[in-house]
């Protein structure tokens, strides 16, 4: 099995995985050889959990169980995230949260 980086994709309030703009930055990442992971969010999309009921502390968690689950995996070298709206937002204190895990390296990677 190859091993690259891993770019975790968190998308905005109301958003969810499958949205253009997201998954357009998986695409890029992945001509670029990096794998992604773009993350479905608590009451977006088909997460669990009603809409009403998310809180961005639920978000933090979920971005936490994320990165802890994507550190495990054999063929990861680097690991990444990145968010687009709210999702950016989750990115910083995640980043904050997983500073160890998380690489520490600031670039931009793709201009939407």
């Amino acid at each position: 099995k190859e091993k690259c980086p891993l770019v975790i994709v968190f998308h905005g309030l109301t958003g969810n995985m499958e949205e253009r703009h997201i998954t357009a930055v998986s695409s890029a990442m992945n001509v670029i050889g990096f794998a992604t992971l773009r993350v479905e969010l608590y009451g977006h999309g088909k997460s669990g959990g009603a809409f009403e009921q998310h809180n961005l502390m639920k978000w933090i968690n979920n971005a936490m169980t994320v990165t802890d689950y994507a550190k495990t995996l054999d063929f990861v070298t680097d690991l990444y995230i990145c968010g687009h709206s709210q999702g950016g937002l989750l990115t910083m204190l995640a980043a904050g949260m997983r500073a160890m895990i998380l690489r520490r390296r600031f670039r931009c990677l793709l201009q939407l």
